[in-house]
């Protein structure tokens, strides 16, 4: 994994999962992300842990797709009006599909 700005790292310890298979494609997807964002400057770093971030706490707010392709695990983009309303923004990665989908978040 590429080197981040240490007020982004923290001690961790994931030995509870890193034996599974998804933990391994997880990191190699992470790391993608990270090379295909450019990153390698500060601003860059940041950008990709706040994106990062982003899409683990929104995975719960996954979709059925619109198209024919398996359901995404998690929107693009998300808005939240004042009473608490979620309008998720989600993209196919197959077929370039977009749609939106509304969820209660409880706020």
């Amino acid at each position: 994994m590429m080197p981040v700005s240490d007020k982004l790292i923290r001690e961790f310890d994931h030995s509870d999962v890193a034996k599974l298979p998804e933990y391994a494609a997880a990191a190699r997807a992470l790391d993608d992300l990270a090379h295909a964002i450019g990153g390698g400057t500060a601003a860059a770093r940041e950008r990709f842990a706040q994106i990062a971030r982003e899409m683990a706490l929104a995975l719960k707010y996954g979709d059925a797709n619109q198209c024919a392709h398996p359901g995404i695990p998690g929107p693009y983009k998300a808005s939240i009006d004042g009473d608490g309303w979620l309008t998720g923004t989600y993209r196919c990665g197959e077929c370039g599909a977009e749609w939106e989908c509304g969820w209660g978040t409880g706020r």
